[in-house]
């Protein structure tokens, strides 16, 4: 049998690793978008060093040189999570206490 202080921990650990994993899948999927990017980039680049024309070769190369620091900033802004959690079910509990309840379904078996 819980008690209540061990269902609140038993939550907590659940939340936090719920969280982890959901972390490190969503870092996953960001790092990887971000490497297609700069690949893709940096073929820009190489084709973009093949302009014949010096100042069109330069403002290109310009402005690729922007875009990919801007994407660096995003891609280390976008490192940053922060949890958002939302609560889905609020119930309150009236005329019984947890432990009589859980009492209870342990007597009972716990089938419902």
């Amino acid at each position: 049998m819980h008690g209540c202080k061990d269902i609140i921990l038993i939550n907590k650990d659940y939340a936090y690793d719920t969280f982890i994993t959901l972390k490190e899948e969503a870092l996953n999927r960001h790092e990887e978008t971000h490497r297609k990017y700069m690949y893709a980039l940096n073929l820009r680049f190489e084709a973009a060093e093949h302009i014949g024309i010096e100042n069109i070769r330069n403002h290109k190369l310009a402005q690729l040189t922007n875009e990919k620091e801007n994407a660096r900033i995003e891609y280390e802004n976008g490192k940053m999570l922060c949890p958002e959690f939302k609560p889905i079910l609020i119930v309150k509990m009236a005329g019984r206490s947890l432990r009589e309840l859980l009492a209870q379904a342990s007597r009972e078996g716990g089938n419902d």
